[in-house]
């Protein structure tokens, strides 16, 4: 419950009251009146802010400090695990540029040997290669 300062403006009085929140509603509506203890007359309540106060305690859930410090422990432990698992699943590729068996360097080295050793690959003469039917010996 809120504690609030409750004025008497007849005799100039001050004290503090908790308040819950249904009979602070009710003061601010006019069903309830507060009175003055030493005049007895109406009193006015003002909210006291300097009676208030929170405290965060490090209990058995943590406070704020601790949960960020362990959700960043738990974050880089997982990072580690996702990456060994990331590197188990990806595909290598077993593919390496080559012309007639002869490893290249790059794809490009490979398609250069294929021509000096073809010559030109134009449409027509290719087209004469995949057309004409090829024994493959293994």
């Amino acid at each position: 419950m809120p504690t609030y300062q409750v004025e008497c403006h007849e005799c100039g009085t001050t004290r503090d009251q908790r308040l819950s929140y249904s009979d602070y509603d009710a003061v601010q509506v006019g069903s309830k009146k507060l009175t003055c203890k030493n005049c007895g007359l109406e009193a006015v309540i003002g909210f006291a802010p300097g009676n208030l106060g929170f405290v965060l305690k490090d209990g058995e859930s943590g406070g704020w400090a601790t949960k960020s410090i362990k959700e960043n422990d738990y974050r880089k432990k997982r990072r580690v695990e996702v990456g060994k698992k990331e590197k188990d699943h990806v595909f290598k590729a077993s593919l390496q540029p080559n012309f007639d068996g002869v490893e290249t360097g790059t794809w490009r080295d490979a398609q250069e040997l294929a021509r000096k050793e073809k010559g030109d690959l134009s449409a027509s003469t290719y087209d004469s290669l995949v057309k004409s039917p090829q024994v493959v010996t293994s």
